[in-house]
């Protein structure tokens, strides 16, 4: 599929113990020769995929995706966050204009706010760190006002329980297994998911793990 911008990723969702055989796409639209969003929709659908991330919301293809059964995550973008964060009346128009105007023809399912905003050391991506969790909760906020509570907007994750230092604990609604750490959540929901497509046998391996100290600077890792 020569220079279409399509990435897999996974579709299991811990929350809610959801699996689906379907797979996911991400949309990503930099670049040259792509084909059209026309023609990038039809892709998706002649592949059955069962949800797609833009990291936008696009109008076009929102509008392309109503009653196509697939599920929609959309983004605000880094350079709206900090005008969202400052203003309720700005998150409740970014909703309007993106949520509404497309819902629920369009199955919005995930509004994502910024993109890497954390992994970069830019000067521009530090001035947007402070205002990240104040722009969810006005989106939130504006999406509670309109009576929409199957559209998820992700919360952080606790440091300490990605890095096996907490003392919480998470027990899935699904499953009822406690977990203690991220790690185990996301193996299991590898394990999960291939046992669903009828691969329960294949033993994995980590091969690489850790916590980025500097983002994607220099490739440093700790």
């Amino acid at each position: 599929m020569c220079g279409v911008a399509l990435l897999f990723f996974s579709l299991l969702v811990l929350s809610d113990a959801i699996t689906t055989r379907k797979i996911g796409v991400n949309y990503g639209r930099l670049g040259n020769n792509l084909p059209s969003a026309y023609q990038s929709i039809e892709i998706l659908r002649s592949m059955r995929a069962g949800s797609v991330k833009l990291y936008d919301a696009n109008p076009e293809i929102l509008r392309l995706l109503a009653r196509t059964n697939i599920h929609v995550s959309i983004m605000v973008t880094n350079d709206e966050i900090i005008s969202i964060a400052a203003n309720q009346t700005t998150a409740n128009k970014w909703v309007e204009d993106n949520v509404l105007r497309y819902y629920p023809d369009t199955m919005i399912r995930t509004i994502l706010v910024g993109n890497e905003v954390l992994s970069s050391s830019s000067d521009a991506a530090k001035q947007i760190w402070n205002h990240l969790v104040p722009a969810m909760r006005r989106i939130k906020i504006s999406l509670r006002a309109q009576d929409i509570r199957n559209i998820k907007n992700p919360i952080n994750i606790s440091l300490n329980f990605a890095l096996l230092q907490s003392n919480i604990k998470y027990t899935d609604p699904g499953t009822g297994l406690v977990y203690t750490n991220l790690l185990d959540q996301m193996l299991d929901s590898v394990v999960f998911a291939m046992t669903k497509l009828g691969y329960p046998d294949v033993r994995l391996s980590i091969a690489e793990t850790g916590w980025p100290n500097a983002g994607d600077f220099r490739g440093s890792w700790c």
